[in-house]
C-alpha cells in the first residue's frame, strides 16, 4: 500500500470551514427536527457531533478512531453505533433510529460533496491530493481530468471507515481515499477495515512493503511466454500480509505476467551486454524503465522494482 501525504494546513482549514458552514446551514433548516426522532438522547448526540465537528471533518486517522471509540463507549450513543453496524433493512428498520440516521446523513452529506466541483468539493479534494496510482493495489491509475465540460472525471473516493457504519465520518477529510474502481467497488465495498486492523493510507506508520518470489522459473534466457514461470506476491510484515489478503493482490497481480515477461526479456539483454557497458548502466532503471525513486508513481512500479532487484 502506498502512503499518502497529508494535505496542507491551509487546505484542511478551508475544507473544515466549508463543512462547518454547511453544518450550520443544515441544522438551521426548518425541517431539521431532532425532537421528531422521539429519542431522548438524540439531541445530546447531535450536540456531541457539533462540538467535535472540526475533528470529524479534519481529524487524523487516530483522532477519527478516538471519536469512534467515544461514541461506541457512550451509554446512549452506542445505541446509534450498534444500529448502524450493520444497519437493518426492510421490516427490521426502527423508525426512530432511521429518523436520527437521516439527520446525521444530512449533516455529513457525502452525496452533495461528491458532486461539488469547487476547491473543497470532491473534485477539488482529488486535485489537491495529486495522486496518480491507487494506494490500495498500486496497479491502476486514478485519473483526474477537469479541463473542460467534455472531459470531467475523478477517481472514486473510498470511505476507509465505511459511511454505512460511521455516517458521521462520511465526509471526513482523511476518510476519503482516492482509489481505483476495482478496489473501491469490487473488493473493499463497505467492509470495515477496523475488524482486520488494516493500515490506513494516511497514518504515520511506515509504508508497507511487499516482495515477489519465484515459484517456478526456467533459465531466464529460455523464457518465451508467461507459461514459463510463476510467482508469488506477498507482504514482508504482518500488516503488509493483511493488505495482500484483504485486496486479493496475489491473484490480481497474476494479470501482469506479460509485463513481468517484458522485464525478463530486458534482463536477458542486460546480461548480454559487454562487462564494460554493463557497469555504466543503471540496472534497475534499464529493467523497469523508471528510476527507483519514481517506482511509487508508476502502475505496478513497486512490484517491478522488487523483481528488478532480485532477478538472477
Amino acid at each position: 500500500m502506498l502512503k499518502l501525504a497529508r494535505l496542507s494546513q491551509q487546505y484542511k482549514d478551508d475544507y473544515v470551514a466549508a463543512r462547518n458552514a454547511k453544518f450550520d446551514e443544515v441544522e438551521a433548516e426548518a425541517n431539521f427536527d431532532v425532537a421528531a426522532t422521539k429519542l431522548p438522547w438524540a439531541q445530546p448526540f447531535i450536540d456531541h457531533l457539533r462540538a467535535n465537528r472540526d475533528t470529524l471533518y479534519g481529524g487524523t486517522p487516530s483522532e477519527l478512531e478516538t471519536q469512534i471509540g467515544i461514541i461506541e463507549a457512550h451509554p446512549d450513543f452506542q445505541k446509534f453505533a450498534a444500529y448502524c453496524n450493520p444497519r437493518p433493512r426492510g421490516k427490521a428498520k426502527n423508525k426512530k433510529m432511521e429518523a436520527l440516521c437521516a439527520l446525521v446523513e444530512r449533516l455529513f452529506n457525502y452525496g452533495k460533496l461528491s458532486k461539488k466541483a469547487g476547491p473543497t468539493g470532491a473534485y477539488g479534494l482529488v486535485k489537491a491530493h495529486r495522486q496518480r496510482i491507487c494506494p490500495y493495489c498500486q496497479m491502476h491509475h486514478v485519473n483526474y481530468h477537469m479541463t473542460d465540460k467534455s472531459l470531467k472525471m475523478r477517481p472514486p473516493l473510498d470511505h476507509f471507515y465505511p459511511k454505512s457504519v460511521y455516517p458521521y465520518l462520511a465526509i471526513s477529510l482523511y476518510n476519503l481515499i482516492p482509489s481505483c474502481e476495482q478496489c473501491n467497488s469490487r473488493i473493499k465495498l463497505a467492509k470495515n477495515p477496523l475488524l482486520d486492523r488494516l493500515a490506513h493510507p494516511f497514518n504515520d506508520t511506515p509504508a508497507l512493503a511487499f516482495a515477489t518470489s519465484w515459484k517456478s522459473l526456467t533459465i531466464t534466457n529460455r523464457i518465451s511466454s508467461p507459461a514459463d514461470f510463476s510467482f508469488s506476491f506477498d507482504g514482508v510484515c504482518p500488516e503488509s500480509k493483511k493488505m495482500v489478503k484483504f485486496f486479493k493482490l496475489n491473484k490480481r497481480y497474476e494479470w501482469y505476467n506479460f509485463e513481468l515477461l517484458d522485464l525478463v526479456n530486458r534482463y536477458n539483454k542486460f546480461m548480454d551486454m559487454a562487462p564494460s557497458l554493463m557497469k555504466s548502466v543503471d540496472r534497475v532503471a534499464y529493467l523497469t524503465g523508471f528510476s527507483e525513486a519514481d517506482a511509487a508513481k508508476r502502475a505496478i512500479g513497486l512490484f517491478l522494482l522488487d523483481v528488478a532487484k532480485t532477478i538472477k
